[in-house]
């Protein structure tokens, strides 16, 4: 994973500049103004991967040194770093890296210029990520003159550590240290991971067709090991073998001459080779088609479709390849500018929707956008917002779990320092961008519905519940954070809806917990749009889950997803975690639980209560990791779906 980057005199990118790009989730989208340059970072990405040419900031200093950096912070789990012969060398750049950020870095220690992106890696830092657990290596290289250099590090607090002879000079030291060290763990990084860049204004047939290099290094090998099927390496040696003897006789029937490669080493054919050939001749007649709506309806070719269109269509194949073909994802880096670019509002969701997915098989997916209305409508990631203050770039990182509460800090904290605000619109633009794509949506003639939630562990399991209307009624299940968020998201769509009813196709449906401190705010039960309150009630004995309105009573147990599951799946799923907390799952028997809502099923004592609270607390992913075990063994059961689950459903037809 990248953590951040280092560009100096790149594109818009004056001096020295640290960009934060992940705060450890794979799924980074880096926003601002227009021209702020946040496709220049997605660039310089790939001229390190892909060896591009460089884009040099012409307004650069003209005094000093006026190389180029481009310089990559890589973040590795330890334990997924193959190459053991460069264990070591790892392991010693790693920990002078780790020692520099523990450091008191002073003038007379590191360079001043030095100083400020190492404290820019420290501040940014991943909280999930130790010295004993993950490498941390900055590598990138220098353009000067035309000359590229590894690394950006030099001097004593470099060097010293790695315990050089005395005897060598500093430049000696510095020459020996990027020949043995840098350069090895660079071509070793830059061999294992395949970073993928798709530019707004690519063309269509670069990474639609299958002889091109960015859709090969997206399969991977699948495509060489189908054809290495049916013809293998022995076949290719035996034609190899036959064609020298045709050339042999040929040569010995034509006096004074002879066929012959330039050396005197004679090659065979390469496998390789004759399997790129293959593919690009077969593939070279074949394009992505969109197929036609109706028996009349041509199909069309990518060539022929709108912008937007093409965005789609490109964003759909990678998402297929990496989800169905492409057998290890793990060392793959998708960059992507403006992935809602030319399209539709009401097509944007969906657009990164697909990106996310992406993003939990790859080692991470970084792309820019003006389209703010991921940010509440996806679970985690971060966004990195980029601002141009003070004649410098200014870039902040937030996580998307909890974005609002770290942009009002960061707001109090660039006051206190720069007495004045940051220009940030984040928060008002994600929800205005989020609620337009839904209204958009479900005027749609062919519209999508939405069953919005609070969190990520209530997605899974309508996911699993709702799976058929996902797949049949286009139906869009999105957790926003919170009660607060079901409000605003509400109330908005509610103005709109008196005006737009007669146009509306789509359903809308926010649901909300019972907490104890309930948000409360009047709902008016449309045909088109709805809000309920989940909550358990005991009526003569009748134990059920039934959906309220936000305003009305009962307004008591405190009821959450996990209190309305089935109740013999949950206390099955418990079991499964009783090793792990022996002491706050305790409580967990063996024996059959009704199949009746889990609050009712597991009849807890409210000191119970606590521990079962502690247990879903313990560990931030605890609920999803819960939920997660909780379908699959729902899936092996086949249960009965919940009556207020069906109610929710028949919503949607």
């Amino acid at each position: 994973m990248i953590i951040g980057i280092i560009l100096r005199n790149f594109k818009t990118y004056k001096n020295i500049n640290y960009i934060p790009l992940s705060n450890g989730e794979s799924f980074s989208g880096l926003i601002g103004a227009n021209g702020i340059g946040k496709s220049s970072i997605l660039e310089a990405l790939d001229c390190f991967f892909n060896n591009r040419s460089w884009n040099i900031n012409v307004n650069r200093s003209s005094s000093g040194d006026e190389s180029c950096y481009i310089v990559p912070i890589f973040c590795i789990t330890k334990n997924k770093f193959k190459a053991t012969e460069l264990k070591e060398k790892a392991e010693s750049y790693s920990n002078l890296i780790w020692g520099l950020m523990s450091s008191s870095l002073t003038p007379n220690l590191i360079n001043t210029n030095y100083k400020e992106y190492i404290e820019q890696i420290k501040i940014n830092l991943p909280k999930n990520i130790a010295q004993e657990s993950h490498y941390l290596l900055p590598l990138g290289e220098i353009n000067k003159d035309h000359r590229t250099t590894h690394s950006i590090f030099k001097g004593e607090t470099f060097l010293n550590p790695l315990e050089l002879s005395v005897e060598m000079l500093q430049e000696q030291k510095y020459e020996y240290v990027t020949q043995h060290t840098l350069i090895p763990l660079k071509d070793y990084i830059k061999r294992t991971y395949n970073y993928i860049y798709i530019p707004k204004d690519i063309e269509p047939e670069r990474i639609t067709r299958f002889e091109t290099l960015e859709i090969q290094t997206l399969l991977g090998e699948k495509l060489e090991n189908i054809i290495a099927n049916f013809i293998s390496q022995k076949q290719i040696q035996d034609i190899s073998a036959g064609l020298k003897r045709f050339i042999t006789t040929l040569s010995e029937s034509l006096p004074s001459y002879n066929f012959r490669a330039a050396s005197s080493y004679q090659p065979n054919l390469k496998a390789s080779v004759i399997y790129s050939l293959i593919i690009r001749d077969f593939f070279s007649v074949r394009e992505l088609h969109k197929e036609g709506v109706g028996s009349s309806e041509k199909d069309l070719s990518i060539k022929l479709l709108s912008s937007g269109e093409k965005q789609q269509a490109i964003l759909s194949l990678v998402h297929n390849i990496v989800a169905n073909y492409r057998e290890d994802s793990s060392s793959l880096i998708l960059a992507i500018d403006e992935p809602e670019s030319s399209l539709h509002i009401s097509a944007c969701y969906e657009q990164f929707e697909k990106l996310y997915q992406i993003s939990c098989k790859c080692s991470q997916v970084l792309f820019s956008s003006h389209w703010y209305g991921f940010i509440p409508s996806m679970t985690s990631g971060n966004i990195v917002n980029i601002i141009f203050h003070g004649d410098k770039h200014q870039s902040y990182i937030f996580d998307i779990a909890k974005y609002r509460e770290e942009i009002k800090i960061q707001e109090r904290e660039h006051r206190s320092t720069f007495h004045r605000g940051l220009p940030l619109d984040i928060m008002l633009k994600s929800s205005n961008d989020f609620i337009q794509s839904i209204l958009s949506s479900i005027i749609a003639d062919d519209p999508y519905n939405w069953l919005i939630c609070e969190g990520s562990s209530e997605q899974l399991y309508f996911n699993y519940y709702f799976s058929n209307e996902v797949k049949s009624n286009k139906l869009r299940i999105v957790p926003v954070g919170g009660a607060g968020e079901i409000k605003k998201i509400y109330n908005h769509l509610a103005i709109s809806y008196d005006e737009l009813k007669e146009k509306i196709n789509g359903t809308v449906v926010l649901l909300m917990d019972t907490d104890e401190q309930i948000v409360e705010f009047e709902t008016k039960e449309y045909s088109k749009l709805h809000c309920y309150r989940i909550v358990n009630t005991n009526k003569s004995g009748n134990k059920s889950t039934n959906l309220v309105q936000v305003s009305s009573n009962p307004k008591s147990p405190r009821t959450e997803i996990e209190d309305v599951l089935n109740g013999l799946i949950f206390n099955e799923t418990l079991k499964k975690f009783k090793n792990e907390y022996p002491d706050l799952l305790d409580f967990v028997q063996d024996d059959t639980k009704e199949e009746v809502p889990s609050y009712f099923a597991m009849d807890l004592s409210p000191s119970q209560n606590e521990k079962l609270t502690l247990f879903f607390d313990k560990r931030p992913d605890n609920k999803v990791r819960f939920a997660q075990k909780y379908i699959d063994n729902a899936t092996m059961l086949e249960i009965t779906i919940p009556e207020w689950i069906s109610t929710i459903k028949a919503k949607f037809k």
